[in-house]
């Protein structure tokens, strides 16, 4: 089945757990006042590892950390159901779910293989490892609200949530689906992931507070804080949102996918395949360079991300660049590994809607190879037409999101 022309994709509703709540608005209010949800990790396994910050979800801590990454999904689910306004026991056939993971039941298995080593086999329960397949937050969607409509849980690195978004819109543009819950979860704060990842050296370490550890596009940037959250979206045909006489928050005009082979984990320097996805994502959404005024960025704070995204900008855009407002919100919400991308597009819709450019906190000294516009220390009013969400991943994912004002 082909794309059906005139079809058109818009956000109705959006939902969020992150490290600075739960709550859409109360979480914009934190960002456009740059807040950190960054803390010192606690004495025990996790701080044992030499890590030494991180970004945890508040108020649910009664969960087993092998299923959070479920229960996020499924609370930002609920969340973005109801903020579309929609009764899915209507349209239980035509909706579906497009949620992934990066590390789904990490957790899980790792208290698994701990109990294991620690007891044997008797002490490991089937339940640690049904959580732990891939399609464990997006098979929990369909079946709580039962669901009959297609569902994929992809998984590509920290670009997971823009690969979930962009497969929810090609639902809908071919048709096999009226509504989709799209975007992506985490939650893996463990002992081996955080040491695997200080080894690798893309923790930040050397900041005197938690909240001013990362710092994207700073010359004295040293990494990254990992997180956990999730971030859903409702997305759905256009048509159907109007018959519905619901207000769409914005329209997905448009996205693309592809793939930096460079090094497994160290992005191309030169930006260049980077700046090609990019520029495949404004021509799939009909949208010119000068025509986007915000770029929510992948913006981690390593070493070696933030030059190379640098480039890929000025590739992408050309002189256009200049005028560009961009931000990274990672110091703010953690780096939230496959649901970064997710979180970071609605962010991008909030600024969107409410015409703010989130800030990038802790950018005090400019690396002089991040010369564009990252929007320093304090958020800015700025009139937006259009956004651009970037994301990459280890192993060379990209995905890139477009979204606009929804024609009405």
């Amino acid at each position: 089945m082909g794309v059906r022309r005139g079809r058109s994709v818009v956000v109705t509703g959006v939902g969020l757990v992150t490290p600075l709540g739960c709550d859409s608005r109360a979480v914009w209010q934190r960002l456009a006042e740059g807040e950190s949800g960054a803390t010192t990790l606690p004495d025990g396994p996790l701080g044992a590892t030499g890590a030494q910050y991180y970004c945890p979800v508040p108020g649910m801590d009664s969960l087993l950390n092998g299923i959070r990454h479920v229960s996020f999904a499924l609370k930002a689910a609920e969340s973005a159901i109801a903020d579309a306004g929609v009764e899915i026991a209507h349209c239980r056939s035509r909706t579906g779910v497009s949620v992934g993971s990066s590390k789904a039941g990490f957790a899980a298995l790792e208290h698994a293989c701990d109990a294991f080593q620690r007891s044997g086999a008797g002490e490991v329960e089937g339940a640690d490892f049904r959580i732990c397949y891939a399609a464990s937050a997006a098979s929990a969607i369909a079946g709580r609200w039962r669901l009959g409509g297609p569902v994929s849980a992809p998984g590509a690195a920290c670009a997971t949530g823009t690969h979930a978004i962009l497969i929810g819109r090609r639902m809908i543009m071919m048709g096999d689906a009226e509504i989709v819950i799209a975007g992506a979860t985490e939650s893996c704060i463990t002992p081996l992931l955080l040491n695997g990842y200080r080894r690798m050296g893309v923790l930040a370490t050397d900041a005197d507070a938690a909240a001013e550890a990362c710092k994207p596009y700073d010359a004295r940037r040293s990494g990254f804080v990992l997180g956990e959250g999730c971030g859903i979206v409702v997305l759905e045909e256009g048509a159907h949102a109007s018959a519905r006489g619901v207000r769409a928050r914005a329209e997905v005009k448009g996205g693309a996918a592809g793939e930096d082979i460079f090094h497994m984990t160290a992005p191309d320097p030169s930006g260049v395949e980077l700046g090609r996805v990019i520029s495949t994502a404004l021509c799939c959404a009909g949208v010119k360079r000068e025509e986007v005024d915000y770029i929510n960025t992948h913006g981690t704070g390593t070493r070696l991300n933030d030059p190379a995204e640098t480039t890929a900008i000025k590739i992408a855009f050309g002189e256009a660049a200049s005028r560009l407002s961009l931000s990274s919100t990672k110091p703010m919400t953690g780096h939230l590994l496959g649901a970064a991308a997710s979180v970071e597009f609605i962010i991008a819709l909030m600024a969107l809607e409410y015409g703010l450019v989130p800030p990038t906190i802790n950018l005090r000294q400019p690396d002089p190879r991040c010369d564009l516009d990252y929007t320093p220390l304090a958020a800015r009013r700025r009139e937006i037409r259009n956004v651009v969400s970037i994301s990459c991943g280890f192993g060379g994912h990209i995905g890139v999101l477009v979204a606009g004002r929804p024609e009405r």
